[in-house]
C-alpha cells in the first residue's frame, strides 16, 4: 500500500544492483501529462500509427505466433481488444505484419502488441451470464500466470429487466430427442437480471413436441421456431428438427488415458441427408467390450 515496485530487465539489473541498496530514498519525477492518465500497461512494439502499419518495431516478436493487441479508434471511442490463437493444429497464429492489418481492418488508428505466445489469453463475461468464461485457446492448454493485463469492468448498477436471450444447445436436433434450452434476462447495460423460470410460456411452431424440464422435445420433423415470452418480453430461435437417424459417430474416435485418469465422449447421430446433431450420451447405452 502506497509503494512502488522498480524492476528492470536485462542489462538494467545490473544497473538496479550497483545503485540502489535497501533504506535507500528515491525520488522519481514524472510529467505532468503522466499524472493525467488513469491506466497504462507495457508491451512489445507499436503495430499500428496514425490509421498506418509501422515498419519499424521496437521490439521485434518474429514468425506466426499468438498474439494479444490493444488498440483505439481514430476518435478514442472506442477499445479494441485483440486475441489470436497460435502454436495449434488449428490455428498457426500471425505475424506481426498481419497482426497490424487485422487491427487496422478492426478500426484501431493507434495499437500495440502485447506480450502473446502462451500468455495470450481473453476471458468475457457472457452476456447474460454472472461467471467468467475463457474464449480462446491457450497455446500452453491452459491459462498462464502473467504480470499483468488488461480488465474492463461494469461499474453500471443494476437495472430492471429490459430483453431477453434465449439460447439452445444445438441448430439442429433428431426427433424425440430434448433439446436443451436457456433463457437469460439483461438489463439495459446487458447485466444479467434473474428471472422466475416457473413464469416462462414455452411454445414451438412448425413441428410437434412437448416442453419438459430437460427441454424440448420433438415428435415431428421440420423447422420449428421456439418461443419464450416472459412478462410481455418475447424471444425465439429457429431450428431444424430432423428425421430418423441412419448411423451413429463417437468424436472423439480414439481416446488414449493411463490408469486412472477420465475421458469424454460425444455422441452424434446423422440421417440419411448428412445432417449431423449431438445426442445426450445418457440416452445410449455403452460398452467396452474387452
Amino acid at each position: 500500500s502506497n509503494a512502488f515496485v522498480v524492476a528492470a530487465v536485462g542489462n538494467k539489473i545490473e544497473t538496479l544492483r550497483k545503485n540502489f541498496s535497501v533504506g535507500d530514498s528515491v525520488e522519481i519525477d514524472y510529467s505532468d501529462a503522466l499524472k493525467n492518465i488513469d491506466f497504462t500497461i507495457g508491451g512489445g512494439s507499436v503495430m499500428v500509427k496514425d490509421g498506418k502499419p509501422v515498419s519499424t518495431y521496437s521490439l521485434n516478436i518474429a514468425g506466426q505466433n499468438p498474439r494479444t493487441a490493444a488498440g483505439i479508434t481514430k476518435d478514442k471511442s472506442q477499445l479494441i481488444l485483440l486475441t489470436v490463437d497460435g502454436r495449434t493444429s488449428n490455428f498457426r497464429g500471425l505475424n506481426q505484419p498481419e497482426l497490424s492489418q487485422l487491427l487496422i481492418e478492426l478500426g484501431a488508428y493507434d495499437a500495440i502488441n502485447l506480450d502473446g505466445g502462451g500468455s495470450t489469453t481473453m476471458v468475457v463475461r457472457p452476456v447474460g451470464d454472472t461467471s467468467l468464461k475463457v474464449v480462446n485457446t491457450p497455446s500452453d492448454g491452459a491459462q498462464r500466470r502473467v504480470h499483468n493485463g488488461i480488465g474492463i469492468i461494469s461499474t453500471a448498477p443494476g437495472g430492471t429487466l429490459e430483453d431477453l436471450l434465449l439460447d439452445v444447445g444445438q441448430s439442429g436436433v433428431f426427433v424425440h430427442t430434448p433439446l436443451e434450452l436457456s433463457l437469460k434476462g439483461i438489463d439495459a447495460n446487458r447485466s444479467p437480471v434473474k428471472i422466475d423460470p416457473d413464469q416462462i410460456v414455452w411454445s414451438a411452431a412448425g413441428v410437434d413436441g412437448s416442453f419438459t424440464e430437460a427441454g424440448f422435445i420433438p415428435s415431428t420433423s421440420g423447422k420449428a421456431t421456439i418461443t419464450a415470452n416472459y412478462n410481455g418480453l418475447t424471444a425465439t430461435k429457429v431450428i431444424e428438427v430432423y428425421g430418423e437417424a441412419v448411423d451413429l459417430i463417437v468424436k472423439p474416435s480414439t481416446l488414449q488415458l493411463k490408469m486412472g485418469e477420465s475421458g469424454t465422449f460425444k455422441l452424434y447421430a446423422i440421417d440419411a441427408t448428412g445432417h449431423q446433431a449431438e445426442l445426450p450420451t445418457q440416452y445410449a447405452a455403452w460398452s467396452i467390450p474387452d
